[in-house]
């Protein structure tokens, strides 16, 4: 399997470790009982802690939401349809115009823990951030069709774990694999989300993605810090891993709308591969006429190790619809009054 493959799995185990239930000991279940006031209190104390971390979950699955992240926002809904329409123009590179579509629908025999689910671009999933203004930074030479089952094991408010096994259009590659999710709390306005997705493909290998979220909630904004990494088997020798980092700062606008100041980088760990990059972006974003229609403006600069690290300001510009058939939580609120100017 080679070092990346036992990185990958050891990671995944460590997830999976982590998000076990632990089971109290015999010595605590025969301890006596507290007394009611100190129960009451702590009980008053647990719910306002609980108050405040679910919404700081709430604001970071609106921003999810408003920007569309399919890695946490697929799971959402019955069955679900998306579009996009990406145009993108730079003076350094000529005008590029792309579109990426993936459903899922679940399915009702198996008690809705299984789905169907069609990506149709398989070779982009976690590393892609759903920041439309980071595309141009993601490898897709290699994008394809892949249509699947996706099992889930466990899905609750701390614990996601799937398996996913289908078929990828590029050269009829099967694949299977697992993916796991674990959200934390790190005090009372922040979060912590890990995911993993291991997948094994008959024709490339393995292929490993891995990426850390931490989400903040301030006064005025709401942080997000992500990084990632991947690794494919058949890539490795040439280029090594591909690690990501994306700074950004969300200020919502309306219940509609948001901004999104971003500063992303990719590196490769292979030093003869040409793929570095890093960006700074301010994406204007707003969902219009229907909830499921959003538009995104994002003007940027690059600088790229293609282009001899030149200065290179461009503009993307974005359309993308997303259909939805019996949504399975209710969509995240936002009260903008909540937030200072």
């Amino acid at each position: 399997m080679g070092r990346p493959g036992i990185i990958a799995v050891s990671l995944l185990l460590a997830l999976g470790a982590a998000s076990a239930q632990v089971e109290p000991s015999a010595e605590a279940a025969s301890a006596p009982a507290e007394p009611v006031a100190d129960e009451e209190k702590r009980s008053a104390i647990d719910t306002a802690n609980e108050t405040v971390t679910n919404y700081v979950i709430s604001l970071a699955r609106w921003v999810d939401e408003i920007f569309d992240d399919p890695n946490y926002t697929e799971e959402e809904a019955d069955a679900r349809l998306e579009v996009r329409l990406i145009a993108s123009d730079s003076r350094e590179n000529s005008a590029e115009f792309r579109a990426r579509t993936r459903f899922r629908i679940s399915l009702p025999r198996l008690s809705r823990r299984a789905s169907l689910v069609f990506e149709g671009n398989d070779d982009i999933d976690i590393n892609d951030f759903a920041d439309e203004d980071f595309d141009n930074a993601i490898d897709d030479s290699l994008d394809a069709p892949a249509l699947g089952i996706q099992y889930f094991r466990r899905d609750d408010e701390r614990v996601n774990l799937s398996w996913t096994a289908g078929v990828r259009a590029s050269s009829v590659s099967f694949y299977i694999g697992p993916r796991v999710r674990y959200i934390s709390r790190l005090g009372d306005d922040s979060i912590v989300r890990a995911t993993q997705r291991l997948r094994w493909y008959t024709e490339e290998g393995w292929d490993s993605n891995s990426r850390l979220d931490f989400d903040r909630r301030f006064d005025n904004g709401f942080f997000r810090q992500l990084f990632a990494v991947r690794w494919r088997e058949d890539r490795y020798r040439s280029e090594g891993a591909r690690v990501s980092a994306s700074t950004s700062w969300t200020k919502p606008l309306s219940e509609e709308s948001a901004l999104r100041y971003a500063w992303t980088s990719v590196y490769l760990t292979e030093s003869q591969a040409d793929g570095r990059e890093t960006r700074l972006s301010v994406g204007y974003r707003k969902r219009f006429w229907r909830d499921w229609i959003a538009i995104q403006v994002t003007p940027f600069v690059a600088w790229e190790q293609r282009n001899d690290w030149d200065f290179n300001p461009g503009l993307q510009v974005s359309i993308t619809t997303a259909f939805e058939r019996e949504r399975l939580s209710n969509r995240p609120d936002l009260v903008t009054e909540d937030f200072d100017d």
